[in-house]
């Protein structure tokens, strides 16, 4: 019954994240028959890859968030960290916060991997990402991971969190990402 509910779950989950690169601002329906935003990170409760904890606050003080799922293993999104990394800085005083999902720092439990911590600190380190990226918890595996089909994939959320703007898949470059930055803020703020 577990193994059912868990894949019922995942199954909704990528339904919501597919669709919402198609649709621009996913919104879920409400038992009321109105819709509702598509909350992705309004209970964030974790930590980054450096042990520290992670919480709402930070979504806090910003406009909009760009939150980047990547892993280790990835050369795409390894050969990206360090045009985010440099986006993270031009944007960051602008109300733009740029946070990575690191998707493989976790064992198949969700316990932090301490391996793959180590190889994603070296890697942002490598690469100048000096930007939060943050370790799945049972929370965020089951609210983004399991709609993840590839990485990397990126989305925006709002500092309450809920998702805003297409779904991305793939890598970008600094111009390409400023472009959808730019796009995302004028939707947003169109609202």
């Amino acid at each position: 019954m577990k193994k059912i509910l868990c894949f019922a779950i995942a199954a909704l989950m990528l339904f919501c994240l597919t669709s919402a690169g198609a649709e621009g601002t996913e919104k879920a329906e409400g038992t009321d028959g109105t819709e509702e935003p598509l909350w992705l990170l309004d209970d964030l409760d974790t930590i980054d890859i450096y042990g520290e904890k992670a919480d709402a606050s930070l979504l806090a003080d910003c406009e909009l968030i760009m939150v980047n799922v990547w892993a280790t293993y990835c050369g795409p999104c390894v050969n990206e960290l360090a045009e985010l990394g440099r986006l993270a800085e031009d944007w960051e005083p602008k109300g733009v916060r740029i946070v990575g999902l690191v998707s493989d720092a976790v064992d198949s439990r969700l316990e932090p991997d301490e391996s793959q911590l180590a190889a994603a600190r070296d890697i942002a380190e490598q690469t100048g990402a000096a930007y939060p990226h943050l370790v799945p918890d049972l929370r965020l595996a089951m609210k983004v991971l399991a709609g993840i089909q590839y990485v990397p994939t990126t989305f925006f959320v709002t500092p309450d969190g809920a998702l805003t703007g297409n779904v991305w898949v793939g890598a970008r470059s600094y111009d390409g990402w400023n472009t959808v930055i730019e796009d995302t803020l004028k939707e947003l703020r169109a609202e």
